[in-house]
């Protein structure tokens, strides 16, 4: 984050707890193993974008919750996988 706010391009996507239940539920990535998760999420998107890590992570904290997550509110329902599981289920 540090290089990204410095200007540099960044060189990993930040995968932390929040991320790793994110990224799947928007089916970005599968399993839940940090490190593959990050690689995943790399492939997908261009390097410009990896501080998406970041978006996701406060996504998972404040509306994509573990238990309840808040779809009303959620900017990315729309692209969800776990959203139209939910909705269709």
């Amino acid at each position: 984050m540090i290089r990204r706010e410095a200007g540099e391009k960044p060189e990993g996507v930040i995968v932390d707890l929040h991320v790793v239940r994110v990224a799947p539920r928007l089916g970005i990535a599968t399993g839940a193993d940090p490190k593959k998760i990050e690689e995943q999420i790399m492939a997908a998107l261009p390097q410009k974008d990896w501080d998406a890590g970041m978006a996701m992570s406060f996504l998972g904290r404040e509306i994509c919750r573990p238990t309840g997550p808040k779809h009303e509110l959620c900017p990315m329902k729309d692209v969800c996988e776990y959203y139209k599981q939910q909705k269709n289920g």
